[in-house]
């Protein structure tokens, strides 16, 4: 039988029913695909959840462990430095100004502290000297 031949009127029933299996075919095949992108979507959702859950706890984690270094390192080396650029401005007055500046200065000897703190704003930890924004 050739391909350009008609179809024969017996093969008609046969034929539906390839059509009715090509059309069922078609919708489970779109079924599937609709699950398949809800599926991915609630996946995708999942997971960017997920990363977000975890950027935060990193971004906790190392906000911790920065200031703990600062704690542990900054802090004392600031206490241990202090001292001893206000002792060497004692020898070289051109460093005054500088020390004022950042509130740095110590104060003469019999003279009080104006910037004295009240005691209830004391704490327990001695605090680092501010840097100002330029």
């Amino acid at each position: 039988m050739n391909e350009l031949d008609p179809v024969p009127s017996s093969s008609a029933p046969e034929l539906a029913a390839l059509q009715q299996q090509v059309q069922s075919l078609q919708k489970l095949l779109q079924a599937t695909l609709a699950v398949l992108l809800v599926t991915s979507g609630c996946f995708m959702v999942f997971l960017w959840r997920q990363q977000r859950t975890l950027s935060q706890q990193a971004q906790d984690a190392e906000a911790k462990r920065i200031a703990k270094a600062f704690d542990t390192e900054v802090i004392p080396f600031v206490n241990r430095f202090v001292p001893s650029l206000q002792a060497y401005a004692k020898t070289h007055p051109d460093l005054n100004p500088i020390l004022d500046k950042y509130n740095l200065r110590q104060p003469a000897q019999g003279q009080a502290a104006t910037g004295a703190l009240p005691a209830s704003a004391t704490s327990t930890k001695p605090a680092a000297p501010t840097i100002p924004k330029k």
